[in-house]
């Protein structure tokens, strides 16, 4: 898998997506179930962060099929959604995506580091939030 998700805590209050530098469109497709799944799995909101600092441009494929893919089913209870790396081409194609869907829009930050994404998670009015 070139596309890792895990629970950023124990109390499973935000989700870790980190993308290898090298990253492939069915690792990407595969971690959107799976983080569709973890959501599901429990009742509260839940955060994501999405560590794209060290991936390189997908060039294989059309990225728009994947991303619309990836929010046409999006749980009731997803919360933020950070996106730390931004800076290359990979942060802009998110940065589009995003600007589709108002939804997105509220719920959406770009940063440089996952230290800047965690202060946007604990800022933001999520009470279970800790990352502990």
């Amino acid at each position: 898998m070139t596309v890792h998700v895990q629970w950023e805590n124990s109390r499973q209050t935000a989700i870790r997506v980190t993308f290898d530098p090298q990253w492939r469109w069915q690792d990407y497709d595969a971690s959107v179930d799976e983080v569709r799944q973890m959501l599901r799995s429990v009742d509260h909101t839940v955060d994501i962060i999405s560590d794209i600092r060290t991936s390189t441009p997908q060039t294989q494929g059309l990225a728009w099929n994947h991303f619309r893919r990836t929010f046409s089913d999006i749980p009731h209870n997803i919360g933020m959604v950070v996106i730390a790396g931004r800076g290359h081409f990979t942060a802009s194609i998110f940065s589009l995506v995003v600007q589709s869907d108002p939804r997105l829009v509220r719920r959406t930050r770009f940063v440089s580091t996952i230290a800047e994404a965690h202060s946007v998670l604990r800022q933001h009015a999520n009470p279970l939030h800790t990352l502990n």
